[in-house]
């Protein structure tokens, strides 16, 4: 993400989501969810595949707030300037 600093300078942070799934898998020690390929992974072997909220897609700075979005789930709300996941909103 790419804010704007002192003297019209950009600056660039970059950080993931502290999502459920994100610390499921970190906990576990591998991945968990099938990411974007489910028909190799788990269509082929006719399981439902889970779904993690990455809230990665888009930011949107709203009333003074970041939120990081994804189609599928929850806006989750970050602080700045450290973009610390506060949780969904």
């Amino acid at each position: 993400m790419a804010l704007l600093g002192r003297n019209g300078q950009a600056t660039y942070r970059n950080k993931f989501i502290d999502s459920q799934g994100l610390r499921e898998e970190r906990e576990k020690g591998e991945w968990i969810y099938p990411g974007l390929n489910l028909f190799g992974d788990v269509i082929a072997r006719g399981e439902m595949p889970k779904s993690k909220n990455t809230g990665n897609t888009a930011m949107v700075f709203h009333q003074g707030k970041l939120f990081g979005l994804m189609e599928g789930g929850t806006p989750y709300q970050l602080s700045l300037p450290d973009l610390t996941t506060l949780g969904e909103a």
